[in-house]
């Protein structure tokens, strides 16, 4: 009982100093697998996306494709947007406006139409 005390101071010592080693030789490890990768972190994560992304929407096109338009049907359900279609004689976009001496002009916009 009287070894107890210096036994104890010697333990944990011990455990720091195989915690040190330890820790030196992960770093030791981590560092020559940083030095190995070929991308970076941010660009293998972009090809991965982009690899994943076409190989989604040639599996899953179509119904990715309905799906979307589900959503966006309920969603015009539940938020309107109030006016559903252009006016009359318009195709949705503004007219143009052009500046003559200082004022602006505003021309109609044109459609051509093929017959």
């Amino acid at each position: 009982s009287s070894d107890l005390p210096m036994f104890v101071p010697a333990l944990f010592l011990t455990g720091l100093w195989a915690n040190v080693y330890s820790s030196k030789e992960l770093d030791e490890i981590s560092t020559l697998e940083r030095s190995r990768r070929p991308l970076s972190d941010f660009w293998s994560g972009v090809l991965l996306g982009a690899i994943l992304g076409v190989w989604t929407g040639i599996n899953y096109g179509e119904s990715l494709k309905s799906a979307w338009n589900t959503m966006e049907r309920v969603a015009g359900w539940v938020m309107p947007s109030g006016q559903k279609r252009p006016p009359d004689g318009t195709d949705g976009h503004p007219p143009s406006v052009q500046y003559q001496a200082g004022t602006p002009v505003v021309q109609p916009h044109v459609v051509y139409t093929q017959q």
